[in-house]
């Protein structure tokens, strides 16, 4: 299946890997082949969204051993920067959410990054006057999110005090002379703050100096784009739902994005941003911009999927069937892509007994979710549960909007317990063009989502089932196993 958004993550992630040094981070750019403290902290929440857990967790724990007594990181010059411990923060605060072990350099980041945060908000740049200090907003979001997960009102303190300051010190001209990649730092950063109304005019310049090709000049006096600035204000323009220009922009960069699967600094006439070398930054907020996509896609569509659900329905059946063949004392249930959750309360129905839970991408979908179901968004990559939380794990139509299926189930078998059963409910490749499928959906060969399952399963099986009321013709495939 030939899908762009597919292909082109899978070469992106590719890169990543290829160009991650061993037992360490990811390298500064094709030429400079040494670990950026900075890009390696701000990538394990992207690699956490892809179900690329193993890497991101060596990024993490080689980070633990390269931070200063004090709490800072050094950037590539080997100077400590508050800029680049804020983002080195961004990745050990969600690792410290998986793994307690992380607290502790997540902490003490956190604190450093305090002590830099002047009484009046400021937080004093490192680099001279080279790059607006106002990309230190940037930062706030993970000081704050350190604040609530840590429970440390200081943190919380300092982050909302440094908000106050930058807000007031806000000007548009801080951003329009500027690398559209620095400005879409600044615009992120009060974006995550909640400031939507302060950042809304200046994403809308943006966009309109949008060419009809998805291009954008890297700063206003230039022709040249600037990759990094074109995927970070595709994901700015997703999270405040301008769908139209943020898919411009991507499938811009799906057409300069290098065969490696990564990105050059800049493209162009007298391009000057890395125009030679690819960053590994780049690469970084171009699958944040496909994560997106994702996001707003379902947001903006949640009216069109359907609330409701028959009690015949041969998906259901098999379903409760399939529980009800497990042990009794199997309680705990994991709904993954619950969206409206139709399934789940339909199971609850059944059996009152069962604690439901249901994990979505997709806020609006699950605000229509009914009481007594317990919710979490979340991905179907980055399940927001610890090891082993579930007795029994449901996917239904979810498995399909997965960008890595392999890694989605190896996911979900995650959370299930050992003996625990995993059931998913998904399409059949053999059918594809039955039916009309969003821009990533992806349809399955049997064999290899059994071949997936077998590697941490066992009595393994596949079944055509019936849907909608309509009998087994094949388009509909449910896979079931017991994890070992």
């Amino acid at each position: 299946m030939n899908n762009k958004y597919i292909t082109s993550q899978k070469k992106a992630l590719s890169w990543l890997k290829t160009n991650t040094i061993n037992h360490q981070g990811i390298i500064t750019t094709s030429e400079q082949r040494v670990c950026y403290n900075e890009v390696t902290g701000y990538l394990i929440p992207t690699l956490l969204e892809f179900g690329e857990i193993a890497l991101a967790s060596q990024y993490a724990d080689y980070l633990g051993t390269v931070q200063n007594p004090n709490g800072s990181f050094n950037g590539v010059d080997g100077k400590e920067y508050v800029f680049d411990t804020g983002q080195v923060l961004r990745g050990l605060i969600k690792m410290a959410q998986k793994n307690d072990k992380y607290i502790n350099a997540a902490t003490r980041a956190s604190e450093y990054i305090s002590t830099r945060i002047q009484g009046n908000g400021r937080i004093q740049s490192d680099w001279g006057g080279i790059i607006n200090e106002n990309v230190h907003v940037y930062i706030l979001p993970a000081l704050l999110e350190a604040g609530q997960f840590l429970d440390n009102q200081l943190f919380f303190e300092k982050a909302m005090l440094s908000l106050d300051y930058y807000k007031k010190n806000f000007s548009e001209e801080i951003l329009h002379d500027e690398l559209t990649h620095f400005s879409a730092y600044i615009i992120d950063g009060f974006l995550d703050m909640g400031e939507i109304e302060l950042i809304k005019p200046q994403i809308e310049y943006y966009l309109s100096m949008q060419k009809k090709d998805g291009s954008l000049p890297g700063k206003v006096s230039v022709y040249w784009v600037c990759s990094t600035g074109l995927a970070q204000l595709a994901v700015i323009g997703y999270k405040l739902n301008y769908e139209k220009e943020s898919d411009l922009f991507l499938e811009h960069l799906f057409q300069i994005q290098n065969p490696s699967g990564g990105f050059f600094g800049s493209y162009g006439k007298d391009s000057n941003y890395f125009p030679y070398e690819e960053i590994s930054w780049s690469v970084k907020y171009f699958l944040d911009a496909i994560l997106e996509k994702q996001r707003t896609y379902f947001n903006l569509r949640s009216n069109i999927f359907p609330e409701n659900l028959s009690n015949s329905d041969g998906r259901l059946l098999y379903i409760i069937d399939s529980i009800s063949n497990f042990s009794d004392k199997r309680k705990k249930v994991l709904d993954i892509g619950c969206g409206t959750g139709r399934f789940s309360s339909k199971i609850q129905e059944y059996n009152p007994q069962l604690s439901i839970h249901g994990v979505d991408i997709s806020e609006k979908l699950l605000s229509k979710v009914p009481e007594g179901i317990k919710t979490k968004e979340g991905n179907v990559l980055n399940i927001p549960y610890k090891d082993e939380s579930f007795d029994i794990i449901i996917c239904v139509e979810a498995l399909e909007h997965s960008l890595n299926p392999q890694n989605a189930i190896n996911e979900m078998l995650r959370v299930l317990m050992k003996n625990g059963k995993i059931i998913i409910i998904d399409k059949n490749l053999e059918k594809l063009g039955a039916m009309e499928i969003s821009p990533f959906e992806q349809w399955f060969d049997k064999d290899v989502i059994i071949k997936f399952l077998q590697n941490k399963c066992t009595k393994v099986k596949c079944t055509s089932i019936e849907y909608d009321n309509l009998p087994a013709d094949g388009l509909f495939l449910a896979w079931e196993g017991t994890k070992l």
